[in-house]
């Protein structure tokens, strides 16, 4: 499997920008986090996919601007999710089918740690005085 040629043609497809850098927006970011702009259709300080585990955020930021309800509150467009956890969710959701239609399987420990990552932003939510939304019931530990 080709990784990079894969990535270039999701970029193709949706028309996204690819910003390798720092810098996105024309000012630089200091956390080193990888995101994305729905309303630019712009990755920042992301790069083509190389591998299998790369694969998979590259697609996840992807997700974030073509899934319906990837985005989060305040997008223009009046799709976004709920909530932030519903976000993370429906973007690793669409990258995971992706991959499955492009014949690439993510390794059950990486699924795992998205799992975690949106299990966090629900808690994060909770936290903040929000409710789980119904798509994610399942994924609310018995702890909360």
């Amino acid at each position: 499997m080709n990784y990079p040629e894969l990535g270039k043609s999701y970029l193709a497809r949706y028309q996204i920008d690819l910003d390798v850098n720092s810098t996105c927006w024309g000012r630089t970011h200091s956390h080193g986090s990888i995101f994305s702009s729905k309303q630019l259709k712009r990755i920042c300080k992301c790069e083509l996919p190389k591998t299998r585990i790369s694969l998979l955020t590259f697609l996840h930021e992807v997700g974030h601007i073509v899934h319906p309800q990837g985005g989060y509150k305040g997008t223009k467009d009046g799709n976004a999710a709920k909530t932030r956890g519903l976000a993370e969710y429906n973007a690793t959701q669409w990258a995971l089918e992706e991959m499955r239609k492009n014949g690439v399987k993510a390794k059950r420990k990486q699924v795992q740690a998205y799992n975690r990552y949106v299990t966090d932003k629900i808690a994060r939510g909770i936290r903040r005085g929000g409710k789980v939304p119904k798509e994610l019931q399942r994924l609310k530990p018995k702890t909360w």
